[in-house]
């Protein structure tokens, strides 16, 4: 039995299938093995992608007298070709014959036999009798195939034994369709483990390609590589304006980091404007400092990553890892995993730390390996430690590793566990010395720039390992630390800008860091961290149970509400806190501004209706709070905004409208009350307050903590016996607290002065 959907989808697989063999370089290394991660983006030049490819390829190559052979397989892709045409490794099912056979196919994958000098001699299935089983059903896939070994990118780039900065690598090449390729190589940077290529190429038929490589010295394997192939007015067949062709390519196993992943031309052009905007700015030179963006040193060591987690709080991720088996999924049951990073609390990010993901591994309940499994580790999972919470399942980018494509769902019987093999990074201090105002800090640190009011440190060579961080403290003339701003940048951006963002080798070289002040530096404390890596296994329980009343996996805390004050307060305090209406300054809105220590609590259980002389109607009401503020970026008001031109030029006004009363209910369980200790996170309701409780809960003014006052997280409504008798939290609860709000409510009028502007 054949299955037809995602046919055309599945002839666009096949070109970042088969895409990644032309990396292949220098085969010097006898043995070498790598996954990567690929994206490929079909689209007009001046406008988005039509088709988007991504795809994770483990590669092996095998080296000996006569020559290399690379294989490709791949065990995971995602595919958008527009028009609701969707595809993905996950769907392809075992039962379908075609489907079988092309997972077969993708997992035997393709193999490119290279001479001594790296020159292609052939490309084809590395499976033949895969190759055939697929062509049966896709006949299609033979042309493909055949044509491979001509198509642009598809070639080795042997590298000479000697090469210096500068230098210039030339060659030709004829590409059916695209006419003759010249080929332009420039080496940008250079060490002795890889070496980074700028590239460039024209064709006789007007295409162009530009972009960067950078490849391994011993493999010619690449580390990182972004190309992009223009092409021109009836290249692509059905277009009829010129296409580009843009291909990112990762290296699991010897890349930095993944975060290439997250940029594109268009984020690294935001990215640059908005640094030159900042370069020429006076904050930039130190004339001038807005007070409320005035750090201390450990805030910004917070945002740079430094300042590692406490064990306790790496003892809490781990303790409340889990993993579930969606039976309900198609074709085959599906892994879901969760987890908490972080708590957020209004006005804050994430806490970020390090991570690098080494290996993956399915267990039994002996600790053992489920058989004839393979996991591929995918280093994409690293990106998501700047998150909140870990919510993660087969289908998601960042899912950690990839299993075989079209598994059959018996083969995850058994399973137990999930153990991921990882590195966890920290900042270690390593040095400090202070600095007098105008001194230099040595032949061994970076060279130190100094202005009154700003000092900035350039990262020498000879200044410690490329992993370390040089970081300053600003003093006054009594020792004590100043306030400041911190402006951690590469030098690569004082450079003309490249179309594309540039490879991270290069974001991370030549690093810089200013601090600018409000008031004079009499000297600095400079401080070196290195970075350090510790190993770690992260296992992963089986809660499959958990949301259907099983035992509780951790503890998993919620963030403080906004806006829940600690005592009661009356509804005219509240209003106390509207301020006077102000026009914005483009007149377009009413802004009806909240003030003072009670902002967030009016912003969050108050209203603000307008009223009109003529009745008529005004639209677009927006309400914002302190948390959208942050959000957001702009320093703006808290509270109402109105559409001003609604009004006319009737005069405006303003009804604010908040409770009569709010005042908080706390209950310890230990305690006769509405609330009763059930076990296992579980809490009853006596009949008594369920009303009260519904409201609360209905108002999000509900929450429950455990003995150390931590707020915990509720389990959502649909859990295996939570509904109005009973509540369940994930942890041990020690005190419920909620808000009771009393009716009816107080008002007060708010007219807009004459054209008042803010």
């Amino acid at each position: 039995m054949d299955r037809t959907r995602f046919r055309r989808p599945a002839g666009h697989v096949f070109s970042i299938v088969l895409a990644l063999s032309g990396f292949a370089g220098n085969a010097a290394a006898a043995s070498y093995d790598d996954a990567y991660f690929v994206r490929q983006e079909i689209g007009p030049a001046s406008g988005q992608a039509l088709i988007t490819q991504q795809a994770l390829m483990p590669v092996t190559l095998r080296s000996d007298g006569n020559g290399s052979r690379l294989r490709a397989r791949t065990v995971w892709f995602k595919l958008d070709a527009g028009y609701g045409q969707r595809g993905d490794s996950y769907k392809l099912d075992a039962d379908y014959a075609d489907d079988a056979a092309m997972a077969a196919f993708l997992g035997s994958g393709i193999e490119t036999r290279l001479d001594r000098s790296g020159r292609v001699v052939s490309v084809g299935a590395a499976d033949p009798q895969a190759l055939e089983a697929l062509a049966r059903h896709r006949p299609q896939v033979r042309e493909a195939l055949a044509r491979i070994g001509d198509a642009v990118g598809v070639r080795p780039f042997a590298l000479p034994e000697k090469l210096s900065v500068g230098q210039r690598l030339r060659e030709t090449q004829k590409v059916p369709g695209l006419g003759e390729l010249a080929w332009t190589m420039r080496v940008a940077a250079l060490d002795a483990q890889q070496v980074e290529l700028e590239m460039q190429a024209s064709s006789s038929e007007g295409a162009a390609l530009t972009g960067y490589q950078v490849l391994r010295r011993d493999s010619g394997m690449p580390v990182e590589a972004r190309l992009t192939l223009s092409l021109p007015d009836g290249l692509v067949p059905g277009q009829s304006e010129p296409m580009q062709l843009r291909m990112l390519a990762i290296s699991q196993r010897h890349a930095v980091a993944m975060t290439a992943t997250q940029w594109d031309a268009a984020d690294w052009k935001a990215y640059r404007e908005h640094f030159e905007v900042l370069l020429a700015s006076p904050e930039f030179r130190g004339e001038a400092v807005p007070a409320d963006e005035l750090r201390d040193l450990d805030s910004h060591l917070k945002q740079m990553a430094i300042a590692g987690l406490p064990e306790a709080e790496w003892k809490r991720i781990r303790g409340g890892l889990i993993f579930r088996i969606d039976e309900t999924s198609h074709p085959r049951p599906r892994i879901d995993l969760s987890g908490q990073y972080d708590v957020i609390a209004a006005g804050q990010w994430p806490r970020r730390f390090l991570m690098r993901l080494k290996n993956a591994r399915l267990l039994d309940a002996n600790g053992e390996p489920l058989p004839d499994i393979e996991a591929i580790p995918n280093r994409l999972f690293e990106l998501t430690a700047g998150q909140e919470n870990l919510d993660l399942d087969e289908r998601d980018e960042q899912f950690p590793f990839r299993l075989p494509p079209a598994l059959q769902a018996e083969a995850l019987d058994g399973l137990a566990t999930i153990a991921l093999d990882l590195e966890l990074g920290g900042h270690q201090l390593q040095e400090q010395k202070v600095i007098a105002r105008g001194q230099q800090a040595g032949p061994s640190s970076p060279t130190l720039e100094w202005s009154e009011r700003w000092v900035e440190l350039k990262h020498a060579a000879s200044a410690g390992s490329e992993q370390d961080i040089w970081v300053i403290a600003p003093l006054d003339a009594q020792g004590t630390p100043i306030r400041h701003v911190a402006i951690p940048y590469g030098e690569h951006l004082l450079q003309p800008a490249p179309e594309n963002p540039p490879p991270l080798s290069s974001r991370y070289s030549n690093p810089r860091y200013r601090v600018i002040t409000a008031e004079p530096i009499a000297a600095i404390e400079l401080r070196r961290y290195t970075l350090q890596w510790q190993p770690d296994t992260w296992i992963f329980a089986n809660g499959s149970d958990l949301f259907a009343g099983g035992a509780l996996i951790g503890v998993r805390h919620a963030s403080e509400p906004v806006g829940a004050p600690a005592a009661a307060v009356t509804g005219q305090a509240l209003l106390e806190a509207f301020d006077t209406l102000v026009d914005d300054q483009a007149g377009y809105k009413v802004l009806v501004p909240l003030r003072g220590n009670l902002q967030d609590a009016a912003a969050r259980f108050c209203q603000a209706r307008p009223l009109s002389s003529t009745g008529s109607p005004v639209y677009g009401v927006e309400r914002r709070s302190r948390n959208d503020l942050f959000r957001s970026g702009d320093p703006g008001w808290v509270g109402w905004a109105l559409d001003r031109s609604a009004f006319g030029d009737e005069p405006v006004a303003v009804r604010a409208i908040c409770p009569q009363r709010i005042g908080p209910v706390v209950q310890r369980l230990e305690q006769a009350g509405c609330f009763q200790d059930l076990g296992n996170g579980y809490v009853g309701i006596a009949a008594a307050c369920r009303a009260d409780v519904a409201k609360a809960r209905k108002q999000e003014t509900l929450l429950a903590r455990d003995a150390g006052g931590r707020r915990l997280a509720e389990f959502p409504d649909g859990s295996e016996g939570v509904g109005e008798d009973r509540l369940r939290f994930w942890g041990p609860v020690d005190t419920i607290e909620y808000l009771r709000v009393d009716e009816p409510a107080v008002s007060r009028d708010l007219p807009l002065p004459a054209r008042g502007r803010r």
